[in-house]
């Protein structure tokens, strides 16, 4: 529970215990899970293929984005292993995950537009503090500047977007 309050520390115990990766992979699959799980109750058919999408999506980014990240930072001087930078960016997540339910359960009770709006200095409060997060883990777990580290994500995040954009490009035809 570190992760909350000091997560450059969590990551150093992790990295030096060789612990963390089932969680990581836990919490990444849950996101996925949530972010299916919208599409899940937006759609018609209320196919539980959305459910299992999420989470192959979320442990697939996952790993997509670790390899990335770290491979990204290598051109900043960064010497990480694959598997802590996995940690790292796993257990980073977990804010966005606890946000991604709560919006889950504010969509789901069917709330109006005005009363959702109410939640979005909460739900940005909560965005900015996921990413002070995912900054201080992952500076840890590659090992390099806060500017170099957020340098590397960026970077790993246009390649991953731009790729899947590409490859969803031959199966939707719009």
């Amino acid at each position: 529970m570190g992760i909350w309050y000091q997560p450059g520390r969590t990551i150093k115990e992790l990295h030096a215990s060789g612990a963390g990766h089932g969680t990581a992979l836990l919490v990444a699959g849950t996101f996925g899970l949530l972010n299916g799980a919208r599409f899940y109750f937006g759609s018609e058919g209320k196919s539980a293929l959305w459910l299992l999408a999420g989470v192959f999506f979320g442990i697939g980014m996952l790993f997509l984005m670790a390899q990335l990240a770290r491979n990204f930072s290598r051109w900043f001087g960064g010497q990480a292993e694959c598997r802590i930078v996995r940690v790292g960016l796993g257990l980073a997540v977990l804010p966005w995950t606890v946000l991604s339910g709560l919006l889950l359960y504010l969509l789901a009770s069917g709330l109006d537009a005005e009363r959702l709006q109410s939640f979005g200095s909460v739900m940005m409060a909560g965005f900015l503090y996921g990413f002070a997060i995912l900054l201080l883990a992952m500076r840890t777990a590659l090992g390099v500047s806060p500017l170099r580290t957020f340098a590397s994500l960026m970077l790993a995040g246009l390649v991953a977007f731009f790729s899947i954009t590409f490859v969803l490009s031959f199966f939707i035809k719009v």
